[in-house]
């Protein structure tokens, strides 16, 4: 899966809305795509960019950037729409003998919001049978449906395939996502998916 263009859409977290360095207006947009999206902390608040907009900018719901075209505009945390959606994963397998950080995220999350989480992942015994292998996202959140994927023992040259769906429900604030697996003698491969909503639509299907 290509996704060379996901880091031009979801941008990393701002500090400030002007100012700093790390201000959102001195984002340069001249390569940037329509609808690519950044989080301000101290605004507490998305950003969505408008490639062709020329509205006034009033530093609050619309932020002219200092240097390339279009216009931040505020987005409410509070839309019934997805918010941003990060996609990550190792191509290449990843040796898992002990605990291994194969793959993490900081996503920034509002109030009013919850993180989707998909998990999928390819384990191949490494030379010799492996023990359990066990991958499981881990997060701060105070109420966390973990999605976790256990992969049997298997002997050599046997492959297994593993999925699992989880929720985070962590409050405002910045978090840290990451995909840990712990086992022996095993290679990963994984893909996880995050995808940021609004709560009210994380329905009970998701519950356990």
């Amino acid at each position: 899966m290509d996704i060379s263009a996901v880091a031009l859409r979801i941008l990393g977290p701002r500090a400030t809305v002007l100012g700093a360095d790390d201000a959102l207006e001195n984002y340069i947009t001249d390569k940037l795509p329509d609808g690519a999206i950044c989080w301000v902390t101290a605004a507490n608040a998305r950003y969505r960019f408008s490639l062709f907009s020329t509205a006034t900018p009033d530093n609050v719901n619309v932020v002219g950037p200092i240097n390339g075209p279009g216009r931040w505009i505020r987005e409410s945390s509070s839309g019934t729409g997805l918010g941003a959606i990060f996609v990550l994963e190792n191509s290449d397998d990843i040796p898992v003998d002990g605990t291994v950080t194969l793959l993490t995220q900081d996503i920034p999350v509002a109030a009013d919001e919850s993180v989707v989480i998909w998990l999928s992942a390819r384990c191949e015994a490494g030379g010799e049978t492996t023990a359990d292998i066990v991958l499981q996202v881990d997060s701060g959140g105070a109420a966390f449906l973990h999605p976790t994927i256990l992969l049997p023992a298997i002997d050599v040259l046997d492959v297994k395939y593993g999925s699992d769906l989880g929720v985070d429900t962590p409050g405002a604030g910045t978090f840290t996502y990451s995909l840990v697996g712990t086992g022996t003698n095993g290679t990963v491969s994984a893909t996880m998916i995050l995808i940021v909503v609004p709560t009210s639509l994380v329905t009970l299907s998701l519950q356990p």
